[in-house]
């Protein structure tokens, strides 16, 4: 290992690269990170943007609703002739279809007007749907990229500087002569200059010492970490490679070494920040589920392994070389690797909440599932709808993060209320409406 070794990563030597999120949001992606993240607990946040969201669409879905229960009023009221056509044309489809256009016409009965707003509707949702998958992967990123901060934390911590005069990692910078040169106050680098650490070996084993409560010499320490070092990674390091007469050899050991040891130091720090965010509720946790950017499943793991990462943050393309960094940063959560992310409850609920919104909606358009066809083709299809739908959005809360599933779950839950409320409001005001048409007619009589 020598100082150009981690070139290519970006952070050379002992850091870590963070992952690129600049461009993973756009101005209603951040609006949706603005909203969930100033409330501080991310489930919290997700499920006031659901409700936010819904507000904002809710005339729309009054103004559907409403024509909606409208025309179903009217269905039913033509419901003894339509039940008549039924009998009348119950061989011939086309003709029955025609007749049943005439009656509606005739009875002012028109579904047209109910579908536009639910298609602004539907039009927002995949639009938010869009943006929201992306803050979705930009979070998931992110988390990971506070990993990586933590862990290059222990890096700068060792730095040597007259601040710090106990750090052992001397920062030099790549000139434009090509050779690496010590930062100082005299000589400035260019901006933008490649760096990495030469290490100070007898400052760190001071450093060392004082870590593990130890009093060995240099020596001592340098041979404990070669043998450490050997047993662990299985990688034997040549007989007599620190008394070599190239400085440059006798330096790739102790870097090796060095970063061997950082790499623990800062895996450490990873774990302890990680577990601290979590007991504090500021990280991913929600509820019983581990990593909210992952499903509520028994097949996630509340830190997933690299290919999982991966694919959760597809819109990054991330390299399949980052693996070593990824594992690297990720290393002494070992136990949260293994956990289980959740137990399928959200997807659960998804499935109980979709199947009581088809069922309401059926309910809600009885007469018209029953009488827009002659041969019953029309109700079977509403059925069949009542049990597909449930299944998709089971299969969604299984592939998509445990957010998106609070997402779902609170926005059906929001349009389930709104819908009995609209209802019930339709059904009195319908039904006064009679009343009064009634006594009007009967005063009419009586004159």
């Amino acid at each position: 290992m020598n100082l150009l070794a981690n070139l290519s990563q970006g952070v050379l030597g002992y850091g870590i690269t963070t992952l690129p999120t600049e461009s993973m949001l756009d101005w209603l992606g951040e609006v949706i990170r603005w909203l969930i993240e100033g409330v501080g607990v991310i489930g919290v946040g997700i499920i006031i943007f659901t409700l936010i969201l819904k507000t904002i669409v809710l005339p729309l879905d009054i103004y559907s609703r409403i024509k909606s229960k409208k025309q179903a009023l009217v269905m039913e009221k033509m419901r003894p002739q339509m039940e008549k056509l039924q009998k009348q044309y119950a061989n011939e489809k086309q003709l029955y279809q025609q007749k049943v256009l005439e009656l509606q016409k005739k009875s002012g009965y028109s579904m047209f007007g109910a579908c536009v707003p639910m298609i602004v509707s539907l039009i927002i949702f995949i639009i938010v749907f869009q943006a929201f998958s992306a803050y979705s992967q930009y979070a998931t990123v992110e988390s990971y990229n506070d990993m990586v901060r933590s862990y290059n934390s222990v890096v700068e911590r060792y730095e040597l500087t007259e601040e710090n005069s106990e750090g052992f990692l001397q920062k030099v910078y790549y000139s434009e002569d090509g050779s690496w040169k010590v930062y100082s106050g005299e000589e400035a680098p260019a901006e933008g200059a490649a760096y990495d650490y030469k290490v100070d070996f007898s400052a760190f084993a001071k450093a060392y010492n004082k870590q593990n409560n130890l009093a060995l010499t240099e020596e001592g320490v340098y041979s404990a970490l070669v043998k450490q070092y050997s047993e662990e990674t299985g990688t034997v390091i040549a007989q007599g490679a620190e008394n070599s007469s190239d400085a440059s050899t006798r330096e790739a050991v102790r870097m090796t070494l060095v970063s061997y040891v950082i790499d623990g130091y800062a895996a450490q720090k990873v774990a302890d920040d990680y577990i601290s965010k979590q007991q504090s509720g500021e990280g991913s946790g929600f509820l019983w589920v581990k990593n909210i950017w992952y499903p509520d499943s028994v097949l996630s793991r509340e830190v997933p392994d690299f290919s999982t990462f991966r694919q959760a943050a597809s819109r990054l393309n991330i390299d399949a070389g980052y693996e070593e960094s990824y594992n690297k940063v990720t290393a002494d959560l070992v136990q949260q690797k293994e956990q289980y992310n959740g137990y399928f409850i959200l997807i659960i609920l998804s499935i109980g909440v979709m199947l009581l919104q088809q069922f309401i909606a059926m309910r809600s358009n009885k007469a018209t599932n029953e009488l827009s066809s002659v041969d019953g083709s029309a109700q079977r299809t509403t059925k069949m709808m009542m049990i597909m739908m449930p299944i998709i959005y089971g299969l969604f809360a299984f592939m998509y993060s445990s957010a998106f599933s609070i997402y779902m779950i609170t926005n059906t839950i929001y349009s389930i209320i709104t819908t009995l409320i609209i209802n019930k409001a339709m059904n009195v005001w319908f039904s006064r409406r009679e009343e009064r048409t009634e006594h009007d007619r009967m005063a009419k009589r009586g004159k």
